[in-house]
């Protein structure tokens, strides 16, 4: 399993001086991280307020990620975008981020035209089981060429939430074979494992899915 360093647009710091220390402490760590995860957007009913310190945050994040890892190699970056895809795509695009990076979207819920331009730019898409419970995420979930597609748990529903790999195991499992009756693709299971082999930092992940 492959940890990655993130930070989600719920917590955000609203104040100015709280967010810039939110953001150097994000700096200090990113410079060899790999992986970021859960960074991004959220102009949902609940988190719009926030909007203009979200859009600050993610903006520098991206502009931080767009510079090479000393190691090599591209960062992957796990991108939560509720009601802001196309907001999300323009940052990425103006940062440099988007070509430097593997942009992925987890859970993508925008709409088909977001949809169809994030394709287009080269962004993956990791698949969880309750956006296969909804229409418009089955919908998507056929849409996405095969080798974008990757797996999620989107778990813990809440931090500090015990997490056992046995549980990661059962619904990571769970969303594949919903995943793959959906497509009508046996061959999926190989096509996802090899799309997560392909993100160096995520090889931990490709093994168990």
């Amino acid at each position: 399993m492959a940890v990655g360093l993130g930070l989600h647009p719920w917590w955000v710091a609203a104040d100015n001086a709280a967010r810039g220390a939110q953001l150097e402490a994000f700096e200090r760590s990113a410079r060899n991280a790999p992986l970021i995860s859960e960074v991004g957007l959220d102009f949902g009913p609940t988190h719009e307020d926030a909007r203009a310190a979200q859009e600050e945050a993610f903006r520098h994040i991206c502009a931080l990620c767009a510079k090479p890892l000393p190691c090599g190699g591209k960062r992957a970056l796990s991108i939560h975008a509720v009601r802001s895809a196309g907001t999300v795509l323009d940052i990425l695009e103006e940062t440099g981020a988007l070509g430097a990076c593997a942009c992925v979207f987890h859970w993508f819920s925008g709409t088909s035209d977001e949809l169809t331009r994030a394709r287009r730019a080269g962004c993956l898409f990791s698949i969880n089981e309750r956006m296969l419970a909804t229409k418009r995420g089955r919908a998507y979930a056929r849409a996405i060429p095969a080798d974008r597609l990757l797996l999620e748990t989107d778990l813990p529903s809440r931090p500090g939430e015990p997490l056992s790999p046995a549980r990661q195991e059962h619904v990571l499992r769970a969303a594949l074979r919903t995943l793959a009756t959906l497509r009508n693709d046996p061959d999926l299971p190989q096509r996802i494992a090899q799309n997560a082999a392909s993100l160096h930092v995520l090889r931990g992940f490709s093994d168990r899915a």
